[in-house]
């Protein structure tokens, strides 16, 4: 059997747009207030589905011959822990990361065959600006399709408005000490505005 280049075959990879669904919200509490109803929240975890689609186009530019069989071998990508061909159209073969495709062509006939392929991905906010991205930009369209409850939305407000309450608390009383040079407590206040502003990442 010989192989070599076949320019009988025109072939095109489009990939298309990454789509990323949430699937569900969690609050996430400190552990050491777990067991409290009144403890504030310090962010969320959300579980996401990840979409990848490639569109193959594919001519056969023959005039008067036929092709039976033309395979596609269609790699997942690798990252978030390695996604997964969801795709069974046509496919005769699959393993873990790599699924097999075969179509058959007419004389000029072109095919579009697109192949999707999904991860699901685990993803923790803390910072207080993507909080309220989350909020204004995602929200609304998480509650019409259910996905999440007014009681989460309640939490994430309240989890920014008691951070910038926090830092507003502590920038009054360091500029009320600004005339005291490296006093105790001004250093105090100072390393208390950090972790706020890193919005408890740790």
């Amino acid at each position: 059997m010989t192989y070599g280049f076949d320019s009988t075959i025109s072939i095109c990879t489009i990939p298309l747009p990454l789509q990323v669904h949430n699937e569900s919200i969690d609050i996430i509490y400190p552990e050491i207030g777990k067991l409290n109803t009144n403890t504030v929240p310090i962010g969320i975890g959300l579980q996401q589905l990840y979409i990848k689609r490639t569109r193959y186009l594919i001519k056969n530019t023959v005039l008067d011959r036929s092709i039976s069989k033309f395979y596609i071998d269609h790699i997942a990508d690798s990252s978030l822990g390695g996604y997964v061909v969801t795709t069974q159209n046509r496919c005769i073969k699959s393993v873990k990361d790599c699924s097999r495709f075969e179509l058959k062509f007419e004389p000029q006939q072109d095919i579009e065959f697109i192949v999707d392929e999904q991860a699901r991905h685990s993803k923790k906010i803390f910072v207080l600006t993507a909080l309220e991205l989350f909020v204004e930009k995602q929200v609304p369209n998480l509650v019409q399709a259910k996905i999440i409850e007014n009681r989460t939305i309640e939490f994430c407000q309240t989890d920014i408005k008691s951070i910038l309450e926090n830092q507003e608390c502590i920038r009054q009383n360091i500029e009320a000490l600004e005339k005291v040079d490296q006093s105790d407590i001004m250093i105090r206040y100072l390393k208390d505005l950090n972790p706020e502003d890193d919005n408890l990442q740790e």
